[in-house]
């Protein structure tokens, strides 16, 4: 299972004009205390919790609640619905504010079926129901990593590994179709071997107020591509183009007032030049400092892929989870886990976890990132989410 981190909240204040430190949520269930879990900051208000106890049918899947203006004792809300031989994987929402979960399918050896489901919550603690998504095929390879959505109150998903994009066919429907099929396959914009095809790991539809149509900003198994969605035809933007040298994945995007920031090698530097800024007014592409060990407020380098480990918080500021790939050489395996802040647009990096004790440091700290926004705090799993602990504010 995935470790998570996710950045709280949107306008609710945990201890409000505190000093900024870090604490403990109480009364964790036993099901969740047995690790395993995935977090998920909603914009309701509430902090979601998702896991399943079992890797073999029947999974036992469970999820759980608790507010963020007073987190603690989370309340249980699996009820009905879930399947028993998928197991619950990623949390998200949809514009309105419906709770999401997709799950993937197991068999009797624990190994994965290549099918699953994505299932909406009805919202009630006393009659929980989960519900499946209509119009889905299941065409899961693995799992889903990500749920985002737009302005105009759509919700996209991809299945990993297809290249894919499925968007419910009017905004806050229930009912989804392909929106996108095979990206890749219409840009040429795969990593070398496989330039046709490959799998997206982000993917956001965004106006950046530059004169330009909302664009589908997507990458992964690939370049970064920016694609037309309204009727202006402003062109396609392309980046980290296989041709310009950049290898790998592409695993980290996010935006802020005036840049996007993405994550991917560039060749031309092996292993480093993670980070790439836009300025989102002339389209350049700059990369901050960064290096291995990281510099005094700069970025690591050398880094597993973490999906959705870049997150904006709220206007210029970002949020970092991330994983060093050095095992076994410069660091002991695993090597360290980054959980870093930056305020300037990623310009400089600091390191969150001073102060924290090691119960939730090191290998102990969890992976991934979720947003919600004018965040003020940082909600992360521990112990492979056997605990959960919150920094902040942030401000």
């Amino acid at each position: 299972m995935r470790a998570a981190l996710v950045v709280g909240m949107l306008m609710w204040n945990v201890g409000a004009g505190a000093q900024a430190g870090w604490h403990t949520i109480a009364g964790m269930p036993d099901k969740v205390s047995a690790g395993g879990s995935i977090i998920y900051a909603n914009t309701d208000g509430f902090l979601y919790i998702d896991g399943h106890s079992s890797r073999v049918p029947p999974v036992g899947n469970y999820v759980y609640r608790t507010a963020l203006d007073n987190p603690g004792n989370p309340v249980e809300i699996t009820g009905k619905g879930l399947p028993s031989d998928e197991a619950v994987d990623t949390l998200g929402q949809m514009a309105d504010g419906t709770v999401l979960v997709s799950c993937h399918g197991v068999n009797a050896a624990g190994k994965l079926t290549g099918v699953g489901d994505v299932f909406w919550w009805n919202g009630s603690t006393t009659a929980s129901v989960w519900k499946r998504i209509a119009g889905f095929d299941g065409r899961v390879a693995q799992i889903i990593n990500l749920f985002s959505t737009d302005a105009a109150g759509y919700t996209y998903f991809s299945p990993e590994w297809t290249g894919d994009i499925w968007r419910n066919n009017s905004p806050n429907s229930k009912s989804f179709s392909v929106f996108v099929r095979s990206l890749y396959a219409s840009t040429n914009g795969g990593s070398a071997g496989h330039a046709t095809t490959g799998g997206l790991y982000e993917y956001f539809a965004w106006d950046l107020g530059d004169g330009r149509d909302t664009m589908l900003w997507a990458g992964g198994e690939g370049e970064l591509d920016a694609v037309s969605l309204g009727g202006k035809k402003t062109g396609n933007l392309k980046f980290a183009t296989t041709e310009g040298g950049y290898r790998g994945n592409m695993a980290g995007l996010a935006k802020g007032p005036n840049y996007v920031l993405f994550l991917r090698v560039n060749n031309t530097s092996p292993g480093t030049d993670y980070l790439h800024r836009i300025d989102i007014k002339t389209k350049t592409v700059s990369e901050p400092l960064q290096g291995f060990p990281r510099p005094e407020h700069g970025f690591p380098t050398h880094l597993l892929n973490v999906y959705n480990g870049l997150k904006n918080v709220s206007g210029k500021t970002f949020i970092f989870s991330g994983k060093d790939s050095h095992t076994g050489r410069d660091y002991p395996t695993p090597g360290p886990t980054y959980l870093l802040l930056s305020k300037d647009e990623g310009a400089t990096w600091e390191d969150l976890t001073v102060g924290q004790d090691a119960g939730c440091t090191g290998t102990n700290l969890g992976l991934a990132a979720s947003v919600v926004s004018r965040s003020r705090y940082v909600w992360v799993r521990c112990q492979g989410g056997r605990r959960i602990d919150y920094y902040g504010p942030l401000d």
